[in-house]
């Protein structure tokens, strides 16, 4: 009866999201023509999808807007779990990109300074996630994106939810990518030396 009870309230839970979501993309469509800037992107879009996912903005325990990094940098957001920043949110207006690789840097080095290994970048429609020890560069720190109103990840959006970052599901699959990622470097470097040979 408890695993019965427990599998009904993940459903429901998945019905919530997945009506929240598709409210953000009804918003997101209708926004697409008009130009909103980031302000409006953070409150109309980014906050929204992360309260879905059960995230607390008005608890400074779990969400903390403009935090200082050691450098005295600001990300939009912070998410914290027993005290600790655990993932990082820099937020850009609906029509941004989200390709400026000296930005990407800028913000991996927020995740540096704060002790963070996870950070996204997002206009709310396009979500970016970075993998701080991922080897590489800016943009070739790229762990997954997904985009809202085109192809939605559940999988990555199931590992975003506060209860998921409770069990680090979103780091510990950070990891396991960053391990297979340096085995694919050291296979290919073997390969490429004997074929020189």
């Amino acid at each position: 009866m408890i695993k019965a009870t427990i599998l009904l309230k993940e459903l429901q839970m998945n019905e919530i999201l997945e009506g929240e979501i598709k409210k953000i993309i009804t918003k997101i469509k209708s926004y697409k023509n008009k130009s909103i800037n980031e302000a409006q992107t953070k409150e109309w879009l980014i906050k929204p999808f992360f309260t879905a996912l059960d995230w607390d903005f008005s608890n400074p325990d779990e969400v903390v807007p403009e935090d200082d990094d050691s450098a005295g940098k600001r990300t939009d957001y912070s998410f914290y779990q027993n005290k600790k920043p655990k993932l990082l949110i820099e937020a850009k207006p609906l029509s941004n990109n989200l390709d400026d690789n000296k930005m990407i840097m800028e913000k991996l080095n927020y995740c540096s300074n704060s002790g963070t290994q996870l950070l996204i970048i997002t206009n709310g429609d396009l979500y970016r996630i970075y993998y701080s020890d991922l080897k590489g560069i800016g943009k070739e720190k790229l762990l997954k994106e997904f985009c809202l109103s085109d192809h939605i990840d559940e999988k990555i959006i199931d590992m975003l939810s506060k209860q998921a970052f409770e069990n680090d599901l979103l780091l510990n699959y950070s990891k396991n990518i960053s391990i297979l990622t340096n085995i694919k470097h050291v296979l290919e470097n073997l390969l490429n030396q004997s074929n020189k040979k």
